[in-house]
């Protein structure tokens, strides 16, 4: 005999509610990343949101952190990479805190990991989170999460220069600003606009 929806324990049955009530995701590819790029997507930004930030080491993921602290009204001086400390905390600017982790050094095997380090109460309790090396960590992010956390993959373009491929939980498409973001998925470096300085990573 088949199991039925009240069969299931109640994870299985709120990741499944939680899945079929997601929209399909946005994906954006190409965007020349610079300054811009930040003040745009942070317009889409409140609390409560997890932003994973994927790439190899160098491709400017502390880098887009520091730009989007910036256009979000906090001193980019204080922003660093939390290699080592695992999690930094940015308070005072239009959205407070701002959560910046590091899952570089985690396993992600299980959920025990992030209680232990306390990461799950800032994915519940409504900071923006911003994770560097997010991918190691998602599947268990997943079980905390009401909705899929946004995504932006990093690559090199060039010694100066990056990607970004972005994918955005699809309840962001009726956000103000959104079609501002989405315009920019040209791919082209744009003429007269200054990148990020990557070199000096």
């Amino acid at each position: 005999q088949g199991l039925g929806y009240e069969d299931l324990d109640d994870a299985a049955a709120r990741a499944i509610r939680v899945a079929y009530a997601r929209p399909a995701p946005f994906r954006l590819e190409g965007v020349w990343l610079d300054p811009m790029v930040a003040r745009k997507l942070q317009v889409l930004l409140e609390s409560g949101l997890n932003i994973l930030l994927d790439g190899p080491q160098g491709c400017g993921k502390t880098t887009l952190v520091r730009a989007l602290a910036s256009s979000l009204g906090i001193d980019e001086r204080t922003v660093s990479s939390p290699t080592f400390t695992l999690m930094h905390a940015y308070e005072g600017g239009r959205i407070d805190p701002v959560v910046h982790m590091d899952a570089y050094r985690l396993e992600g095997e299980d959920e025990s990991e992030l209680l232990e380090l306390g990461w799950d109460a800032p994915v519940r309790t409504g900071a923006l989170t911003l994770i560097e090396w997010g991918e190691r960590i998602e599947r268990v992010l997943e079980g905390l999460l009401d909705e899929a956390p946004a995504r932006i993959a990093l690559a090199h373009r060039d010694e100066t220069s990056r990607d970004a491929s972005l994918t955005l939980p699809g309840g962001w498409q009726s956000r103000p600003g959104f079609d501002a973001l989405a315009s920019m998925g040209e791919g082209d470096t744009p003429p007269n606009r200054p990148g990020f300085p990557f070199s000096s990573e």
